[in-house]
């Protein structure tokens, strides 16, 4: 877990667009029990779940943060990696800003849904 500590930094910025959901000690956690994959980079990272749907096999991008370019590098081999473990569909929900990434542009992703949330209080 030394690579999660040295890019824990990048975790932790890309952690506050979450809402609270997750902490790096959840993430770490996750990691550790296998359920989210690890990606790291030189200056990057990419955290990852495949989600077992009852007809097909997800790759989720759960979470990516540095630098973009070695985002795009790390990308195509996830891809891969996803695609030797069955998976037959990638997602991920994200800031508006990744709609002007290079997965919409050269890739070839489309939004599909739009997430709306409302906290709800207690009581």
């Amino acid at each position: 877990m030394s690579e999660f500590n040295r890019l824990s930094g990048e975790l932790a910025r890309a952690l506050v667009y979450g809402g609270g959901e997750y902490t790096l000690e959840d993430i770490r956690a996750e990691i550790e029990q296998g359920t989210m994959q690890f990606w790291p980079g030189q200056h990057s990272v990419v955290v990852m779940e495949i989600l077992q749907r009852p007809r097909t096999k997800v790759l989720y991008f759960f979470l990516a943060a540095g630098d973009m370019d070695e985002v795009k590098r790390l990308y195509h081999v996830i891809l891969e990696w996803g695609r030797a473990q069955g998976c037959t569909r990638a997602s991920f929900a994200g800031r508006y800003g990744w709609g002007r990434t290079f997965l919409t542009r050269e890739e070839g992703w489309t939004s599909q849904l739009a997430l709306y949330e409302k906290e709800l209080a207690n009581g």
